[in-house]
């Protein structure tokens, strides 16, 4: 096997096949490998899989002999990163296991990466695109983006709630709706386009939409399908897949309040500078913060017995309501704020034991619950 390929392109497209692979899921050691094969007719096949999750990209190169191999994708990564030269060559005797890596220049370093037989990897389970949802990539991010801090990181006691619930709320609109039993994101988009009957009201998991964060560009269209258990993604030359979570997803619309008590708005980046900056004293067990809501102001402060208090005040506009206290996570909040820091915030606190309801002015279909704390 013998072929060139251009660095970046190469590195690039290298990052998304190690981010699948370095999340093993199982203890076979080829799995930590990538499979590469060079095609008579100039295409570059990578290939990597986890146990749970696949990916398959092709590219066009220089093939002067064609060949297939596997070598470590981690290491494969680290190598090409410290070969400085805009092309690279790889090569490999037939007889050696090993695969010759370097400049096309004959530049140094040279290196001499360890080969596994490309035979014993698991074959990439192809789909026919028959059936698939096509969206913008960048609409693909925004869904991803806007709701994915609120996964859970409980692997074991809540396995419904470790990937992002997918469904079509409403025809032509696709919605991902994610939490950790303490708070709920949702966002919904209109995708572009609808071939055959796709079924829906799946969880995918939170390792393959870490993978399209890396996978997707802004200005590419996406297909997305679920065929059995199984949820595909074709992104230009690169091909997904992944196992669906296998678990049933609360009815969160019955958590959504009906009724809007107290509420009002807030800037954006006012709100979240105030929770930066009084979340230093926070109980690093808790991370509570205090906000207290009244006409025209909001009141944010926290407490610690060992260092003291913070508070710092932001201007509420349009209230309506009663005056209100409430606790809750400052974490919880910062992980949306951060996101729409430069919006305004519409925020609804019906009671102290109630869910706090905020929505983003201009996004119709964006919403977030944060649970309160007790004091």
């Amino acid at each position: 096997m013998r072929f060139t390929v251009d660095r970046e392109v190469f590195i690039h497209f290298l990052n998304i096949v190690d981010s699948v692979v370095k999340v093993n899921a199982t203890p076979i050691a080829i799995l930590l490998n990538v499979y590469i094969e060079a095609q008579s007719d100039g295409t570059l096949i990578l290939i990597g899989f986890n146990g749970e999750t696949g990916t398959k990209i092709e590219l066009k190169v220089a093939v002067d002999k064609p060949g297939k191999t596997t070598v470590l994708s981690k290491k494969l990564l680290e190598i090409v990163k410290k070969i400085e030269a805009e092309e690279i060559l790889f090569q490999q005797e037939d007889e050696k296991e090993e695969l010759l890596i370097q400049s096309i220049n004959n530049t140094n370093p040279i290196f001499k990466l360890n080969t596994a037989q490309a035979d014993s990897y698991p074959i990439f389970s192809e789909f026919n695109w028959q059936k698939y949802i096509r969206i913008y990539g960048k609409d693909l991010l925004y869904l991803i983006n806007s709701t994915i801090f609120a996964i859970s990181e409980d692997k074991v006691r809540a396995i419904a709630f470790t990937g992002a619930y997918v469904e079509e709320s409403v025809e032509g609109n696709l919605t991902f709706v994610t939490s950790d039993g303490k708070r709920l994101a949702l966002n919904t988009i209109e995708y572009l386009e609808k071939k055959g009957t796709i079924d829906l009201n799946i969880i995918i998991p939170e390792h393959i939409l870490k993978v399209l964060l890396g996978a997707v560009e802004k200005d590419e269209e996406v297909l997305f399908s679920v065929d059995k258990n199984q949820a595909f993604f074709k992104v230009g030359n690169v091909y997904l897949y992944s196992n669906l979570i296998d678990g049933r997803f609360p009815d969160y619309k019955a958590i959504i309040p009906n009724e809007r008590n107290n509420h009002g708005i807030v800037k954006g980046s006012e709100f979240l500078q105030a929770i930066e900056d009084v979340s230093i004293m926070s109980d690093s067990e808790k991370n509570m913060i205090k906000l207290d809501v009244s006409e025209r102001k909001m009141e944010i402060s926290a407490q610690s017995q060992a260092h003291g208090v913070a508070l710092e005040k932001i201007e509420v506009k349009d209230y309506y309501g009663s005056p209100i206290i409430v606790f809750c996570n400052y974490r919880q909040l910062l992980d949306f704020i951060k996101i729409f820091k430069e919006r305004d915030i519409y925020f609804s606190i019906n009671s102290k034991a109630s869910p706090l309801l905020f929505l983003i002015e201009g996004e119709k279909h964006f919403l977030h619950l944060v649970m309160p704390l007790r004091e």
